[in-house]
């Protein structure tokens, strides 16, 4: 009897744990593809001081772009346009788009570009060129997954989001030094469809 006993639970533990594989597998299995990011359930905000006093907000709505994502690897594309840079403030807004910062008339968007990645476990370090103003600097982030699951229309999406700071100055955004914040933290969270 002891004996059947055993048995039957180190079946169902091995049931138990092939079934999880399997789960772990169809998860993983889903999540390979190209998607395109929705630029309506996407957005990039970015937080920089004034002063050195206070912090001002901003987002960039609308980011649009997409990937390609293995089981190990992950080359992104996503671009911004300046014209949708906000801070809620009209004035202050067309200053940002103008000469003395983005330039949008001249530099009208933003873009990443991977170059490299790697599996970590909640996602991927992804290695790849930030261009601003028309300067391109390689830069470091960690891409953490939200989650995976259907859309309203039974459509396969996934969500990612990462935090990382740039020096504006590295890309020419650079009037108002002392008044302004050098150091940029920009976070970006997007959700993108499989194709």
């Amino acid at each position: 009897m002891v004996r059947k006993l055993l048995v039957g639970a180190v079946a169902a533990s091995l049931l138990a744990a092939s079934g999880s594989m399997l789960y772990a597998q169809d998860k993983a299995a889903a999540a390979v593809g190209s998607y395109k990011i929705d630029p309506v359930h996407s957005f990039v905000t970015f937080r920089v001081t004034h002063f050195n006093v206070g912090a001002t907000y901003g987002v960039v709505v609308g980011p649009a772009g997409t990937f390609e994502q293995t089981t190990d690897s992950i080359n992104l594309t996503i671009s911004m346009d300046v014209d949708k840079l906000t801070t809620f403030n009209d004035a202050r807004d067309k200053h940002l788009k103008g000469p003395d910062f983005f330039s949008a008339k001249q530099f009208p968007q933003m873009t990443f570009k991977s170059t490299a990645a790697k599996k970590t476990e909640d996602g991927y370090q992804v290695t790849g060129d930030m261009t601003i103003k028309g300067t391109t600097k390689s830069i470091v982030v960690d891409l953490k997954k939200i989650g995976e699951g259907k859309g309203m229309n039974n459509e396969s999406r996934v969500g990612y989001e990462t935090k990382f700071t740039v020096n504006r100055m590295d890309y020419g955004v650079d009037h108002y030094p002392d008044t302004v914040g050098k150091e940029v933290i920009v976070d970006v969270a997007f959700e993108a469809i499989k194709e």
